[in-house]
């Protein structure tokens, strides 16, 4: 990746996507759109414990068509879609990562049983970014893709941390061994995890973009609330889901105005941080 900034853009759902085979090819026509990234030709699915991996696989029609039948059959934990191949992929860089997860496990208490997941299906997107992103274009593929993954609640972090931006990612703390001094972030990161099973009536935390679910709406006195933090972007969706984007530009998420701006929206939020 040879841009300095990085989003990590994370769409929570509560159906189960990729059903059918041309899901899949909306979704990477739309996520190659929303990245400016060669097209995400190839595809493969990690199955459950005891079950053999989807191979990778050019990403045809009946590739697509097998990727279904596995998700219908809740054969898969995950399916992964890139520009190169899965042996390729696990050592060259790209440009863009994207996930599809499903009933992710998360973090909890070994006293508890395993919470019930308001939002099981996770789609995951890591990418470089230009500092004029999203122009109207990737703007638009964006729109599409909270459509195609029917979105209920999502996330979009935009900063120059890489180490933080994978770890949004994932939602877990990829800080490397040779860190010293553990950052803040992290710990948080790790708190919220056990918390999970909230979100779509909580948030897990305070992002440059988001989709907010109408419970968590109504909870912190409705759509004024949220245009009240300036933000660039407040809009209506479908189904009671409202967009917020804090600035036009990635890049100006880390000035000072989108500094301020985050802080903003954080004090709205407090409600229902989780």
């Amino acid at each position: 990746m040879t841009s300095s900034l990085l989003s990590s853009i994370v769409l929570y759902s509560s159906t189960r996507f990729g059903t059918q085979a041309e899901h899949w090819h909306q979704l990477a026509d739309c996520v190659a759109r929303l990245c400016s990234c060669p097209p995400f030709a190839h595809a493969w699915a990690y199955g459950k414990v005891g079950l053999r991996d989807v191979p990778s696989r050019q990403l045809s029609t009946a590739h697509g068509e097998t990727l279904a039948k596995a998700v219908v059959g809740d054969r898969v934990s995950q399916v992964n879609l890139a520009d190169v191949t899965r042996r390729e992929a696990e050592r060259t860089e790209s440009m863009a990562y994207l996930s599809v997860a499903y009933n992710r496990r998360t973090a909890f208490r070994p006293s508890e049983p395993e919470p019930q997941q308001r939002l099981p299906c996770e789609v995951m997107i890591l990418t470089a970014i230009e500092p004029q992103w999203p122009e109207t274009a990737q703007l638009t593929a964006l729109k599409e893709l909270l459509q195609i993954a029917d979105a209920e609640y999502a996330c979009l972090f935009v900063g120059d941390d890489t180490v933080r931006a994978s770890s949004e990612w994932l939602f877990s703390p990829m800080i490397p061994m040779e860190t010293r001094a553990r950052p803040t972030w992290a710990d948080e990161m790790q708190r919220i995890a056990f918390a999970r099973c909230e979100f779509g009536t909580k948030v897990r935390g305070v992002y440059w973009g988001n989709v907010f679910p109408p419970d968590v709406v109504d909870q912190i006195g409705g759509i004024e609330a949220l245009r009240a933090t300036g933000a660039a972007i407040v809009e209506p969706l479908d189904s009671g889901r409202v967009y917020v984007q804090l600035t036009t530009h990635a890049t100006d998420a880390i000035s000072e105005a989108g500094k301020d701006r985050l802080h903003r929206l954080e004090t709205v939020l407090a409600p229902v941080r989780v």
